[in-house]
C-alpha cells in the first residue's frame, strides 16, 4: 500500500468495523435489557408479523375465557334459583298431599290452600330477583349470547319461570292442584336443572380447552420474541471484545500517516 496522506483507508476500515461492533453492541444490550428478541419490526419483519398476530388470537382467546366464565356464573345463578323452587315445590306437595286426607276440616284445607297459593306466589319473586350483573330484566325466559373463542359464540338460553311453565302439559298449577300435577311441576324444575348442568359442564370445558390453547399461544409467542440469554449474552461479549480491537486498530490507523513525517526528515 503506498504511503499517502490525504485518504487513510486502513482508518476507513476501522471505523467502519468500530460502527458494525457498536451496532450490534448496542443491540444486545437492548435485547438482554428488554428480555425480548425483537424490540421492533426492523429486528424481524417476519417474526414481528406473525408474533403480532399470535398475540392477538391469544388476545382474543384470553378474553373468551373471562366472557366463558361470566356465561358459568349466570348459568349458576340461574340454576341457584330453581334450587330455590324445587324446596318450594316440595313444601307444596307435602302440602297437597296432607290436603287429600279426608279427615281435614274445611277451615283445615283453607289454611292449607292459603300456604300453597303463597308459596307459588314466591315462585313469582324468585323470577322476579334472579337477575345478573345488574340487568333489568329476570334471567328466566332469556337468552345470552358469549364470544368463546376466536370466531366461536355460544347461545344460552333459560327457559322462562312460572306455575305455566311449572306445570307442563296439565296446566299452571295452583292450590286446587293434585299431588300428581304438583309432581310434571317438581320433575320439569328438574328437567330444567339438568340442562342448566349440562350447560355449565359445557362451558367448563370451553374453559379448560382455551386455557390450553392460551398456554400453547403463549409458548409459540415466547418462542419468537423473547431474549434467548445464552445466546445473546455469548453475541454480547463477542461484540465487546469487537469493539475493544476495532477502538484499538483504529487508533493504530490513525497513526499510520504519521510514517510519512519519517520519510520528511
Amino acid at each position: 500500500m503506498p504511503a499517502i496522506l490525504n485518504t487513510n483507508m486502513a482508518s476507513l476500515y476501522a471505523q467502519k468495523n468500530l460502527s458494525t461492533a457498536q451496532t450490534d453492541l448496542a443491540s444486545s444490550v437492548q435485547k438482554l435489557s428488554s428480555g425480548k428478541r425483537i424490540n421492533s419490526a426492523k429486528d424481524d419483519a417476519a417474526g414481528y408479523a406473525v408474533a403480532e398476530a399470535v398475540k392477538a388470537t391469544k388476545n382474543v382467546t384470553d378474553q373468551s375465557i373471562q366472557n366463558t366464565q361470566d356465561a358459568i356464573s349466570m348459568v349458576q345463578t340461574a340454576e341457584g334459583a330453581l334450587d330455590v323452587v324445587g324446596k318450594i315445590l316440595q313444601r307444596a306437595l307435602t302440602l297437597t298431599t296432607e290436603k287429600e286426607n279426608g279427615s281435614l276440616t274445611s277451615s283445615q284445607v283453607t289454611s292449607i290452600n292459603d300456604e300453597i297459593t303463597s308459596l307459588f306466589g314466591e315462585i313469582a319473586q324468585v323470577k322476579a330477583r334472579t337477575k345478573f350483573q345488574g340487568g333489568g330484566s329476570s334471567l328466566f325466559g332469556s337468552s345470552a349470547t358469549f364470544t368463546t373463542g376466536d370466531g366461536s359464540t355460544t347461545t344460552i338460553a333459560i327457559a322462562d319461570l312460572s306455575t305455566t311453565t311449572l306445570g307442563g302439559t296439565t296446566g299452571a298449577i295452583s292450590s286446587s292442584s293434585t299431588s300428581t300435577e304438583i309432581m310434571s311441576a317438581v320433575q320439569v324444575n328438574i328437567t330444567e336443572r339438568s340442562k342448566l348442568g349440562t350447560w355449565q359442564n359445557r362451558l367448563n370445558y370451553i374453559v379448560d380447552n382455551m386455557q390450553t390453547l392460551s398456554n400453547n399461544l403463549a409458548d409459540a409467542q415466547s418462542r419468537i420474541i423473547d431474549t434467548d440469554y445464552a445466546s445473546e449474552t455469548a453475541k454480547l461479549t463477542r461484540g465487546q471484545i469487537l469493539q475493544q480491537a476495532a477502538t484499538s486498530m483504529l487508533a493504530q490507523a490513525n497513526q499510520m500517516p504519521n510514517v510519512i513525517l519519517t520519510l520528511l526528515k
